[in-house]
């Protein structure tokens, strides 16, 4: 069977939308937690700004599309080296066991290597991405990174929290604002180079900041803020719908007032405002060790294990 690899073209999109629609099962969807649509699927590929088409590429059998894997790098992830990631990768069901998710994952790992990546990661490609590493019950896609010299590291969590209609979030809201009166709520749309942004960026990551921006292709997307109602300090953020559709964070509070109860303040703020959207679940992606924290707050919560994968590389 002749294999050829190629860039995918962006009229290709509605053939990858099918694909998804098509072979997503129900437990990849809860990962999730929505449906990639061809406005989501656009937005982390050829919208995303760090976006090169010799990294968007499609197997073709017979000029049939068989299959794809999305690679990127990040210029914010600069450091010690140059780092490469997954951001996405699918063999179509038809297709399968006959090589193609090797080939393509080869022809990437080549082109990022020729870009200077020493280290490759297999998702969590912030502030863009879907899935923070392999789903665990994903073993053939693990079979195949171990195959081709991909090791496992550590493992990330996701989080699915249904918003059940008994969570009284505003009564605890107004309960913690009573004893701490110096401090107000507001929820704002943030943009790159506003205050919030700025704040984010200085006092969390550039990466964060990013993550947090509000896309105007969803207009449920929004940031908790808290600030210091005598200064009009930033004292923490919670965004909602920003990274993806039904996704909470990341959030923060400022490192000198940790432990203070800030933290769930602005979690409950933020479910809250989601609650009134009429949003019925948030997906946490990307949890450890606040995982706890998170369960101390909500009765009801799915746990989604994801393993991290890494490959070092010479160009």
């Amino acid at each position: 069977m002749n294999v050829e690899i190629a860039p995918i073209a962006e009229s290709e999109i509605l053939i990858i939308q099918h694909y998804f629609d098509a072979e997503l099962n129900d437990t990849t969807l809860s990962i999730l937690g929505f449906g990639p649509s061809l406005a989501d699927i656009k937005r982390h590929s050829f919208n995303d700004p760090d976006f090169d088409s010799e990294l968007f590429l499609g197997a073709y059998v017979e000029n049939e599309l068989a299959g794809f894997i999305l690679g990127i790098m990040r210029p914010w992830k600069k450091g010690r080296e140059l780092t490469g990631f997954i951001k996405s990768m699918m063999v179509f069901r038809k297709f399968r066991r006959q090589n193609i998710g090797q080939k393509l994952l080869y022809e990437v790992e080549k082109k990022l290597a020729v870009q200077g990546c020493g280290t490759l990661e297999f998702g969590s490609a912030s502030p863009l991405y879907l899935f923070p590493g392999v789903p665990d019950d994903d073993k053939a896609l693990q079979r195949l990174l171990n195959k081709n010299g991909w090791e496992k590291t550590s493992h990330r969590i996701n989080l699915n929290i249904e918003i059940e209609h008994q969570y009284d979030f505003d009564k605890e809201i107004e309960t913690i604002l009573l004893e701490n009166k110096e401090i107000e709520l507001s929820v704002n749309r943030i943009q790159p180079g506003d205050d919030t942004f700025k704040f984010i960026k200085q006092e969390f990551s550039y990466s964060w900041a990013l993550e947090s921006v509000s896309s105007f292709s969803n207009c449920n997307s929004f940031c908790s803020v808290l600030k210091d109602s005598g200064s009009n300090e930033f004292l923490g953020f919670a965004a909602v719908n920003t990274a993806n559709p039904n996704w909470f964070g990341p959030m923060g509070v400022r490192k000198d007032l940790r432990s203070k109860g800030f933290g769930k303040l602005l979690v409950l703020h933020a479910f809250y405002n989601a609650q009134k959207l009429g949003t019925s679940s948030l997906i946490l992606p990307w949890v450890n060790e606040k995982e706890v924290f998170y369960k101390k707050i909500f009765k009801n919560v799915e746990r989604y294990v994801f393993l991290k994968f890494q490959k070092e590389i010479l160009a």
